[in-house]
């Protein structure tokens, strides 16, 4: 999620109007595109000590039992616009547990991860887990820094894009040749290219060694 709207109107007769409705559908687009770039904007932040791996088991309630150091200076590091002061723990994270709750009933799905910005300008990740084997139902939260992959996808996903064009932006990374590519894909050669211009025209770059180091920069 990059972002979110709420719209309120004062209490009346009638609420948003079919033409209320369509404004916010054309605009929104527009809304969220500024917003998944803006993410990635500004300057590379000064080099910080690494928190380590926090830790955050929580009940089945949803309230926290236990939390180590390291995830004290990670919940210390979130905006108060992430943190509303109702909340014991701050919305993305209360979102992970939620998910995580969804996903256990399908153990088919993958585990919950949402990435934040903090309040020092670098990235946390938090993977979500249902916890088995108590008597009670609970959930753990890692807290820790993205590894190079997931900055790589959150950069990619920025840009807008798509699922297609990373696998090939991946393979690329990985020094594959063209030729490589698509045997690995199973797609052809033009398609291959058409994939990377699209790419080199999302990110403003003009060949793979620009794309290469241009996702060297995550903080950009």
């Amino acid at each position: 999620c990059w972002g979110v709207m709420c719209l309120h109107r004062q209490a009346g007769a009638t609420g948003f109007s079919p033409r209320d409705r369509g404004i916010v559908a054309r605009i929104a687009p527009h809304v969220a595109e500024g917003l998944r770039r803006a993410v990635l904007a500004g300057q590379a932040p000064d080099p910080h000590p690494a928190l380590g791996h926090g830790v955050v088991i929580l009940d089945a309630s949803g309230s926290v039992t236990s939390v180590n150091d390291a995830a004290e200076r990670w919940l210390a590091q979130i905006p108060e616009s992430d943190w509303p002061s109702s909340c014991q723990l701050p919305l993305p994270l209360l979102a992970a547990v939620a998910a995580a709750g969804h996903a256990g009933a399908a153990p088919e799905h993958p585990a919950p991860a949402v990435r934040l910005r903090t309040v020092r300008g670098d990235w946390l990740s938090v993977h979500a887990s249902a916890l088995h084997g108590g008597s009670q139902q609970s959930t753990v939260l890692i807290l820790e820094e993205p590894g190079p992959g997931e900055l790589t996808s959150l950069i990619l996903a920025s840009h807008g894009v798509t699922g297609a064009q990373a696998r090939v932006v991946a393979l690329v990374l990985r020094g594959c040749s063209t030729k490589q590519i698509a045997g690995q894909l199973a797609i052809s050669q033009y398609t291959i290219q058409e994939h990377l211009r699209a790419v080199f025209d999302k990110l403003g770059v003009r060949s793979r060694q620009e794309l290469a180091a241009a996702l060297m920069r995550p903080s950009r």
